[in-house]
C-alpha cells in the first residue's frame, strides 16, 4: 500500500477500480498514517448512470461524475445545475 501511504502525507487520493473492502483498507491506512481522516479528500468515480458506489458514504468527500462518450448536452447541463440523480 505504498501509494496510499504516500497519498496520506498529502491532501487526498483518487482510488481507481476499488471495491468496498479495498476502499476501507485504504481509508484505514490513511487514518493510521495521519491519525484521522480530517482534512483528507477522497474522490470516487460514479458509473455512467451517475450513481455513486454503495460504499461512498464511508469516506468519500468528492464524486467525479462519468458520462458516456456520447451524451446529450442538455443532460450534462441539467446535472451541473441540479446535481446528480438521487
Amino acid at each position: 500500500m505504498k501509494p496510499v501511504r504516500r497519498a496520506a502525507r498529502y491532501e487526498g487520493m483518487f482510488p481507481v477500480d476499488v471495491d468496498a473492502d479495498s476502499f476501507q483498507r485504504m481509508l484505514d491506512e490513511v487514518e493510521t498514517v495521519r491519525g484521522s481522516l480530517d482534512g483528507f479528500d477522497v474522490c470516487l468515480r460514479t458509473d455512467t448512470d451517475g450513481i455513486p458506489p454503495a460504499f461512498a458514504d464511508r469516506g468519500a468527500t468528492w464524486m467525479l461524475r462519468a458520462f458516456p462518450a456520447v451524451v446529450e448536452h442538455e443532460k450534462v447541463f441539467d446535472e451541473v445545475m441540479h446535481g446528480p440523480p438521487r
